[in-house]
């Protein structure tokens, strides 16, 4: 991944996201206190965008409430956190000394600003709603939790914070055990009864699941969950650095849930932390992991890499999504599973998954589905090969796209291959890595639940890494 230098460490385009995501008011700095040049460095050196100091300031806005924002994106607010219905905190455009001219003139852009400021103070549900839904969302966070704590329970109060969590990634950990226990008290009956209904085709008892990265709200103060193990595996690996991602699974009573959104792809639910029981850590392996590094099979890699190119310049193979880089992908991950999971293979058995490994998708003429590819490539490996065909590498790449059903059945009934315990397990190896490498269509296109090993689903961050880390 590109980097971005800081004084001190490199900063990824991934860290800069998370950071527009997690913007805080705690590190608001008053301009108040900006007044000389040698201050605005100062600011500058700590993550902030001061364009002004207290005396250059141009706007008809009072400077007691311009706060410079340590962020990238929006970097100048208008902030006033003594107003009694809620806090405001407004984005005002300004970048430095620069001003997105949304309103040109500077004076009506004032007055806009002074005039929202002024709606806020005996706002109604749309404008609460409107104003928060533009925040950025650490800050949208921090403010629907100061509004609940300022505000009388109600169903409406209940409904606020559903739609606002929904389009929420970051920093629900803003809402405390207090809120939450206000929040469920909001709810009507009907309310109630609709997350009832929901759930009634559920067990009493709920399997979660969470993912967790550097940054995350931990899992002790969280209070969302999802049914589905496939968005805990998109949360743990979306972001930043691959070497902190974790599985978290739990059990959460039905009747715990005080909100959910099985509509969208996460299956989420929500319980106040301390409600989930039976909690388990699984932590997954990233690129630095010792499990990792060093490589053991770091020549075999680099052999399957040296034959993996003159094979596809052979059969003028161009950089599809099954082409070269994927194919050294897959080698990658299959050696990598073994030496994570400490699988033992003999020299005869390591040759015959590398073969298989380099010739599996050589067989294709297109990135569609296409059951028939193993076959052609087998054939492509039998011409290659000629007499010395080995049987096992043959059924490796014919049978690595078709139904485990199907290649079980062949293994059962064929007398040409004599280990078949142990081929069975190379197709696994080989089928968990060529799955693993589908985390280059978005993670979500990986189901875990289809990997064969108990290794390989720990393996999900260290394919993400590989998508870009890996050049041929």
């Amino acid at each position: 991944m590109r980097h971005i230098r800081t004084n001190h460490n490199p900063l990824t385009i991934s860290d800069i996201l998370l950071k527009n995501g997690t913007t805080s008011l705690e590190d608001f700095y008053p301009l108040t206190k900006v007044k000389t040049a040698s201050d605005k460095e100062k600011l500058l050196s700590q993550g902030y965008n001061p364009g002004y100091t207290v005396s250059e300031w141009p706007y008809k806005l009072p400077v007691d409430k311009i706060y410079y924002s340590k962020h990238l994106i929006p970097s100048t607010y208008y902030y006033d956190p003594d107003n009694a219905a809620i806090p405001i905190a407004l984005c005002l455009n300004i970048y430095g000394t620069e001003r997105i001219p949304i309103i040109p003139d500077s004076d009506q852009f004032c007055e806009y600003i002074l005039d929202f400021a002024a709606s806020l103070q005996n706002p109604d549900k749309d404008k609460i709603f409107s104003y928060l839904y533009n925040q950025d969302d650490g800050i949208r966070s921090q403010l629907l939790a100061e509004y609940i704590r300022r505000s009388s329970p109600s169903p409406e109060l209940f409904d606020l914070f559903q739609m606002l969590y929904t389009v929420t990634d970051y920093n629900a950990g803003e809402y405390g055990t207090d809120l939450l226990q206000k929040l469920a008290f909001c709810r009507s009956d009907a309310q109630i009864q609709k997350i009832h209904n929901a759930l009634a085709d559920y067990p009493e008892e709920l399997i979660v699941y969470r993912g967790e990265a550097e940054g995350s709200t931990n899992y002790r103060k969280a209070i969302s969950w999802s049914l589905d193990i496939n968005t805990a595996f998109f949360f743990a690996c979306r972001h930043g650095d691959q070497n902190h991602a974790r599985i978290i699974r739990a059990k959460i009573r039905r009747k715990d849930v005080f909100a959910l959104n099985l509509d969208s792809r996460e299956k989420e639910v929500l319980a106040i932390p301390g409600t989930p029981y039976d909690i388990t850590t699984e932590q997954l392996i990233g690129p630095d992991s010792p499990l990792v590094m060093p490589f053991r099979y770091l020549d075999e890699y680099r052999k399957g890499v040296e034959q993996i190119l003159r094979l596809y310049k052979l059969h003028q193979r161009g950089g599809t999504d099954h082409g070269k880089l994927h194919t050294a992908r897959v080698l990658f991950l299959a050696l990598t599973i073994i030496q994570a999971g400490k699988i033992r293979l003999n020299r005869a058995e390591l040759s015959q998954l590398t073969n298989a490994i380099v010739f599996h998708d050589i067989g294709r003429k297109n990135d569609r589905v296409d059951d028939g590819h193993g076959k052609a490539g087998r054939e492509v490996y039998e011409k290659n090969a000629g007499s010395s065909a080995d049987p096992a590498v043959c059924f490796l790449i014919e049978y690595h796209c078709l139904d485990d059903k199907l290649a079980e059945e062949y293994l059962k009934t064929t007398d040409t291959i004599r280990a078949r315990k142990r081929t069975w397990f190379l197709y696994q190896i080989l089928k968990d890595a060529d799955a693993l490498d589908r985390v280059r269509f978005g993670i979500y296109d990986l189901d875990v639940n289809q990997l064969r090993l108990p290794i390989s689903h720990k393996l999900v961050p260290l394919a993400v890494t590989t998508v870009t880390g890996i050049k041929i």
